[in-house]
């Protein structure tokens, strides 16, 4: 007894087949079969990605994401006063914002990694 599906042709079935053979097969990214599928590089106005941050203690880990709580998007890129705005807007807690307060007041910071290094530059 054959196996077939009944719900397209056989044509059919063999054109779906070729579209998702890359991720049946396990290809890495950039072995697209046709060029559309590759995905477009960020462009010119888009943020560059933070760096990863490896905190040594156990303890760095959650205080960094406890810092990125209250730091809005909508702060980011900007100055110690953009962040401490923010950062009340959202009702952190007096350590945070006491955190907030130790940062250059001129320097413009991109991303919460730039804010966590200037604040602990010893990582």
């Amino acid at each position: 007894m054959e196996r077939a599906s009944s719900k397209h042709s056989p044509r059919l079935d063999e054109e779906m087949d070729k579209e998702t053979r890359a991720y049946t097969q396990g290809a890495g990214a950039g072995s697209r079969a046709e060029e559309w599928h590759d995905p477009e590089p960020a462009g010119e106005d888009q943020p560059e990605v933070a760096p990863v941050l490896n905190a040594d203690d156990g303890n760095g880990d959650e205080a960094l994401s406890r810092l990125g709580r209250y730091i809005p998007r909508t702060s980011l890129p900007g100055t110690r006063d953009a962040l401490i705005a923010g950062a009340t807007r959202l009702n952190a807690p007096d350590d945070i914002l006491a955190l907030l307060e130790r940062l250059d007041p001129q320097r413009r910071f991109a991303t919460v990694a730039d804010v966590w290094t200037s604040l602990n530059p010893d990582r």
